[in-house]
């Protein structure tokens, strides 16, 4: 289980970096103007976030334990954030999908959405398996 808690820890963290690198490309990628600096202040604050679900989540305390309430919500709320960060990036791949002068955009969100579902199923895949009843 310890094992499996520190790849939650790595997983959300990696994605928290990866969602800073996207906003960061996005928005020098059209030379930091005021009109695409969103995509980096959303990647940025994504990323930490994440990286703060990340910490959050190191570590294995059992029910009872000091700390355990937080460890479940930071590993839940980081769970959450990737479904919800999966969902808006789907919402706006479909929304620039038939504007041409979007192109870019496009790849930019297809990118992140594809990152986030990778990362959502990193985590569900990740889950600690129940133990059977004796």
């Amino acid at each position: 289980p310890r094992a499996t808690m520190s790849t939650v820890a790595g997983i959300m963290s990696g994605y928290g970096a990866f969602l800073g690198v996207c906003g960061w490309y996005g928005a020098a990628s059209h030379g930091y103007e005021a009109k695409t600096m969103h995509s980096l202040y959303a990647g940025v604050g994504g990323g930490v976030v994440m990286l703060l679900c990340g910490l959050g989540s190191i570590g294995n305390p059992k029910k009872g334990e000091k700390g355990y309430k937080l460890w479940m919500i930071a590993v839940h709320l980081g769970l959450l954030f990737v479904g919800l960060f999966s969902l808006v990036f789907g919402i706006q791949l479909a929304r620039a999908w038939a504007v041409p002068e979007k192109a870019a955009q496009r790849r930019l969100f297809a990118l992140m959405g594809s990152g986030s579902v990778v990362a959502l199923a990193a985590l569900v895949k990740s889950k600690p398996k129940k133990k059977a009843a004796p």
